[in-house]
C-alpha cells in the first residue's frame, strides 16, 4: 500500500512473477476496511486463475504498508482512510481472507524498502553498522546490524522523520510537532522558503512547472543550472540532513546512511554542504568519516525486494523443509 494505490503481485517459490494487480485509490478509500479486503480478494482472485493450484499452494503473504505497525500484525493507525480507525487487526483479516497461506506478516514500508537495499548488497556492508533512509510522503527508516534489523521496544524505531530539528519553525507536521526533519524537508516547505527568491521567476521557467509542484528532483537540476534559490535550498536541507544524521549517530553511529526514494537524487553540492556542516560539529574527531550514499532503484521495486526476502528467509528458516 503505497501512495493511495495497493499494489498485489503473486511469485512463485522460485520468485519469478505470476501477475501483477493495482487497486485504484477509491477502492483503497473504500468505507471501511472489510470492504478494502473483498476487493484485494476479488484481485487475487485474478491472480490465482493464472496459475492452477497457486492458491492451495500459498505459501505466504507480505503486507507491506505505511504507518506504525506492531508486531507485524496490526496497523496502529491508516494515514489514508480515517473510517479504517486505529489498531486495525491486518493479519487477522489476511488470515481469514486467504486461509491456505502458511505464513503471513505486515510490515511497514520503510523497513521493507530497507530489507530490499541490505538483500542487494550481497557481501557488501556485511559487518556494518546501516541506516536506511526512506523519503517519499514523509521520512522514515531503520538500522541494520550485520545484515541484521534492529527492533525496539515499540513499533517507533526508525520514524526518525519525527524528530524534532527547528522547534521555532511554523512548520507544522501531523505528528503534533513543529519543525520535524519531515516537515521542514517537505515539498510544500521547500516552496515556502524560494518562493521569494530574486531568481524563482527564471527558476520555475526553467523547471516548466508551477511553484506549487516543484520538488527536490527541480531544485537539484535548478542548482546544476546555476539558479542561486536552488543552490541555496540545496544548503539548508544538507544542513537538516546533516544534523538529523547526527542525531542518529550520538546513539547508533552508523557506518553508512543510504539514502532511497525522493532525496536519493541528490548531487555533489548537496553532498559538499552536507559535510561541511558535519565538519563543523566539535564533537567529532577529523578522521570521523560518515558515509552518505543512495539507492535509487524505485521505491516500490525496494519493497517488493524486501518483502521476497523477508519471505525467502521464513521459508529456509522452517526446520520443517529439512526433514
Amino acid at each position: 500500500l503505497r501512495g493511495k494505490e495497493f499494489h498485489i503481485s503473486l511469485y512463485t517459490m522460485n520468485f519469478q512473477e505470476i501477475g501483477s494487480e493495482t487497486l485504484a485509490s477509491e477502492v483503497v478509500l473504500a468505507n471501511d476496511f472489510s470492504s478494502f479486503m473483498k476487493s484485494i480478494r476479488k484481485t487475487a482472485d485474478t491472480l490465482f486463475h493464472q496459475r492452477k493450484g497457486s492458491e492451495e499452494s500459498l505459501y505466504g503473504i507480505a503486507v507491506v504498508t505505511p504507518g506504525i505497525v506492531e508486531d507485524n500484525e496490526i496497523l496502529r493507525y491508516s494515514l489514508f482512510n480515517d473510517s479504517w480507525g486505529r489498531n486495525i487487526p491486518v493479519k487477522k483479516y489476511f488470515q481469514d481472507t486467504f486461509p491456505t497461506a502458511q505464513y503471513i506478516f505486515v510490515e511497514n514500508i520503510g523497513k521493507m524498502a530497507g530489507l530490499g537495499t541490505i538483500a542487494s548488497r550481497k557481501n557488501q556492508d556485511q559487518l556494518l553498522r546501516v541506516v536506511t533512509v526512506y523519503t517519499y510522503h514523509g521520512i522514515s527508516g531503520c538500522f541494520f546490524d550485520n545484515k541484521n534489523l534492529i527492533r525496539g521496544a515499540n513499533s517507533i524505531i526508525g520514524e526518525f522523520g519525527h524528530m524534532v530539528i527547528d522547534p521555532q519553525s511554523v512548520a507544522t507536521c501531523k505528528c503534533g510537532k513543529n519543525g520535524c526533519f519531515e516537515s521542514l524537508t517537505r515539498n510544500d516547505t521547500i516552496q515556502s522558503r524560494i518562493q521569494h527568491a530574486e531568481d524563482i521567476d527564471e527558476f520555475l521557467n526553467f523547471a516548466q512547472k508551477p511553484l506549487a509542484k516543484i520538488n527536490f528532483n527541480d531544485i537539484v537540476l535548478g542548482e546544476e543550472q546555476g539558479f542561486e534559490c536552488c543552490k541555496n535550498e540545496l544548503s539548508i536541507l544538507a544542513q537538516y540532513f546533516a544534523q538529523t544524521f547526527f542525531n542518529i549517530s550520538t546513539v547508533y553511529d552508523p557506518d553508512v546512511f543510504i539514502l532511497q526514494g525522493n532525496f536519493s537524487v541528490y548531487n555533489h553540492h548537496f553532498e559538499d554542504e552536507f559535510f561541511k556542516y558535519i565538519s563543523e560539529i566539535n564533537f567529532l574527531s577529523k578522521n570521523h568519516n560518515i558515509r552518505l550514499e543512495s539507492d535509487r532503484r524505485s521505491l516500490i521495486d525496494l519493497e517488493l525486494s524486501g518483502a521476497i526476502y523477508a519471505l525467502k528467509e521464513h521459508f529456509f528458516s522452517d526446520e520443517r523443509i529439512y526433514r
